[in-house]
């Protein structure tokens, strides 16, 4: 075999290989990613794009959610979060890991958690209770998404807002309840930062509530029941 021939075999290889490796990456993508952009290509309400965010399923309990890299995933222990999950048996949190939020702010932690416990009076499950929340407050969470009943794809919500503070810590908690086979799913956006007043002045800044609201509120506003 001449130079020549030794030449044209070796390109048609690289040919041959370079329209595998296309076809390949083309239609060899991961099935779950592909459902993944599929099933949110539509954005909700914060206009967070959800394309390529990551899908938790919980087949026991019938729901999945859907979470973004700059969420950490985890078991949501009993009782975690006091007082939005005291008694409720903790399910999975998604912990906002994202420095550029909390980077020389006052804020400490923000987590979407999900908790569920039996409930037989289903008006006990959504029975709230707004009144350490100012109206401000609450109006600005309204005008945020986060209404007093929400709709998460077929399935009525109702919002509790609980605000405590502690030792220079401030804890604000975004909840939604609903009933469903006799039990009493909790859906919680908890915010844990500190007292502002506390820091010398100009060395930490206020951190952005309403962006802090609306990643976690992208994340909450996945949930939804597989039947």
């Amino acid at each position: 075999m001449n130079y020549f021939d030794v030449m044209l075999k070796n390109s048609t290889v690289v040919a041959l290989s370079i329209i595998v490796f296309g076809v390949i990456i083309l239609f060899g993508k991961d099935p779950n990613s592909q459902k993944t952009a599929n099933a949110f290509q539509a954005s909700p309400a914060s206009g967070i794009e959800l394309s390529d965010w990551v899908i938790y399923q919980n087949n026991q309990l019938g729901f999945e959610m859907s979470y973004p890299d700059s969420f950490l995933i985890s078991d949501l222990q009993p009782d975690e979060f006091e007082p939005s999950l005291d008694g409720t048996g903790g399910i999975v949190k998604f912990t906002l890991a994202d420095t550029g939020f909390t980077a020389n702010t006052n804020l400490r932690e923000v987590a979407v958690a999900v908790g569920v416990q039996a409930e037989n009076d289903a008006g006990g499950c959504v029975e709230k209770n707004e009144g350490f929340a100012a109206n401000d407050e609450l109006a600005k969470l309204t005008a945020l998404g986060l209404s007093e009943r929400k709709n998460l794809h077929g399935m009525i919500f109702t919002r509790e807002v609980i605000a405590d503070a502690g030792a220079g810590n401030l804890y604000n908690q975004i909840i939604y309840r609903a009933p469903k086979n006799d039990q009493c799913f909790e859906l919680v956006i908890f915010i844990h930062s500190l007292n502002i007043g506390n820091f010398t002045q100009g060395t930490v800044r206020e951190f952005d509530f309403n962006a802090v609201v609306r990643a976690a509120a992208a994340v909450l506003e996945t949930f939804q029941f597989l039947n």
